[in-house]
This record gives structure tokens, C-alpha cells and sequence, in this order.
């Protein structure tokens, strides 16, 4: 059973890690489309809502997924509307949002695991 939870679990991050890939060359090819650009920054915000839910922290925590990936920040940096605006405002903040929600869920864990290890009544 352990070995078939372990071929899950890396078939889920494998197609993750694919639909990341997939997305990022998407906006990447979109990025050259100026009238996309909107669409292009709410696809951005998606992934940030996905990278902030509980399965997209499980995500980080376990597999070390960066939803940031599937956006071709380079490019968008160096773009004066709106997908600039999206990488100068937003990006950082995202980044340590994430970073500090892992962070909280491996010190619940821990909490929890010396919990579990405590002797009855003590």
C-alpha cells in the first residue's frame, strides 16, 4: 500500500508540475498580445488564489511546487502595463505569503506531532 500511495503522490506532482509548464508557455505565448493582457492578469491572480488554498500549500510543502512558475515573470516585468504592474505589485507579497502559510502548517505539524507524543494525563 505504501509504495502505491508513493506512485500517486508523484503522478499528482508529475501532472502538476506538467499543468504548470503548460500554463506557463500559454502566458508566455500570450504575453506578446497586448489586448490579452487583463485575461492574462487574471489567470495570474488564479494561480495565486490556487498557490494560497489548502491543497496548493500542501502542495509546496510536500512536493516544493512554486505556483509562481506557470508565469513568465521575466517577460512581464519588462512590460509597462498591466502584467508589470501584476510582477511589481504583487509578486513579492505573494511569494512571502506563501512562504509564511508553509511555514505556519510544518510549526502545526510539529505542535501536533509532540501532542500526539506526550504521555496520557501529562
Amino acid at each position: 500500500m505504501a509504495a502505491r500511495k508513493w506512485t500517486l503522490i508523484s503522478l499528482d506532482k508529475k501532472h502538476l508540475l506538467l499543468a504548470l509548464g503548460n500554463a506557463r508557455e500559454f502566458l508566455a505565448e500570450q504575453t506578446s498580445n497586448p489586448a490579452t493582457h487583463s485575461v492574462l492578469v487574471r489567470w495570474a491572480q488564479r494561480l495565486r488564489s490556487l498557490a494560497n488554498d489548502q491543497l496548493g500549500l500542501e502542495a509546496a510543502q510536500i512536493h516544493g511546487i512554486d505556483y509562481q512558475t506557470a508565469i513568465p515573470e521575466t517577460r512581464w516585468r519588462n512590460d509597462a502595463g498591466p502584467l508589470g504592474g501584476f510582477i511589481a505589485r504583487e509578486w513579492e507579497p505573494w511569494r512571502q505569503e506563501v512562504r509564511e502559510k508553509v511555514g505556519d502548517l510544518i510549526e502545526l505539524e510539529a505542535w501536533l506531532r509532540r501532542l500526539r507524543e506526550k504521555p496520557p494525563g501529562s
